[in-house]
């Protein structure tokens, strides 16, 4: 009974973010986690490269700084199916259509999922002509 009341009470919560709340207050409140998680990225990034940096080969700093380009095309994908599924549950939420925002939310993290997967069979299978144009690119 305990847990159905507070799950109702965040629902209550988010609810009152995405449609009464001042717009600034919302975007700043939903921008926050963001910001966030591009700043944990970013120092893992610098810390990863620092502690292969210590390890003195040069083909291992080489390895992280090639597959980069091809995690920020991950990224960015995952940020436009993100985006554009935000844009349209919040619509949903205006109409006020329960069912459809959560049909939207299903379908979006399955498709980020399915994405996601299918990038990863793509570069396995794809791998040495991959490694091959972009060492040429780097003139390696």
């Amino acid at each position: 009974m305990r847990n159905q009341m507070s799950t109702k009470l965040l629902s209550q919560k988010k609810e009152f973010l995405f449609r009464d709340a001042p717009i600034g207050n919302s975007i700043f409140s939903m921008a926050l986690p963001t910001i966030f998680f591009m700043l944990v990225m970013v120092f893992y990034n610098m810390a990863d490269m620092f502690f292969i940096g210590q390890m003195g080969d040069s083909a291992q700093a080489a390895a992280v700084s090639l597959t980069g380009p091809l995690f920020n095309i991950l990224m960015a994908v995952g940020s436009m199916l993100g985006g554009g599924s935000c844009a349209l549950i919040t619509q949903t939420m205006g109409s006020r259509d329960s069912e459809l925002v959560k049909l939207y939310s299903r379908l979006t993290c399955w498709g980020i999922l399915l994405f996601g997967c299918l990038f990863t069979v793509v570069l396995l299978t794809c791998r040495t002509p991959i490694l091959r144009e972009t060492m040429i690119s780097f003139g390696c």
